[in-house]
């Protein structure tokens, strides 16, 4: 694995409560980054092109190999079902960074943590839980 990758700030949800009322800025990996901004415009192309070729996508304990696998994936889970992504929270850990999410949508709806490996710039694991 290389080294992290430059980062790009995105709104986050505000916490709830009273004295919360703004948003905070959240700073994620570019690629992360593209992931979160790809599906929310439901852009496939720009969505693919933020994984490694040889990724993988690990969707509750459902595996998906490569992007064709992923396109899949996607297809039927994700931008197929009008996913929208609302990062609340990123910890990180070496070469882990966990986003926190809230996920709605014609599928899912509800909270989930995507747990991104980088390299470079691209996404070589995604796990979702």
């Amino acid at each position: 694995m290389s080294g992290r990758t430059k980062t790009a700030t995105v709104s986050a949800a505000p916490a709830k409560g009273p004295s919360s009322a703004r948003a905070k800025h959240i700073e994620l990996e570019k690629p992360i980054q593209k992931v979160i901004e790809a599906t929310n415009r439901g852009d496939t192309p720009e969505l693919l092109n933020a994984f490694a070729d040889d990724a993988v996508l690990i969707d509750s304990g459902r595996t998906f190999a490569g992007k064709e696998e992923i396109t899949q994936w996607n297809a039927q889970e994700n931008i197929g079902t009008s996913n929208r992504l609302k990062v609340t929270d990123v910890r990180r850990s070496g070469y882990e960074v966990k986003v926190d999410v809230e996920v709605s949508g014609h599928g899912y709806n509800g909270p989930g943590v995507l747990s991104f490996l980088i390299d470079g710039d691209v996404v070589k694991r995604l796990a979702i839980t």
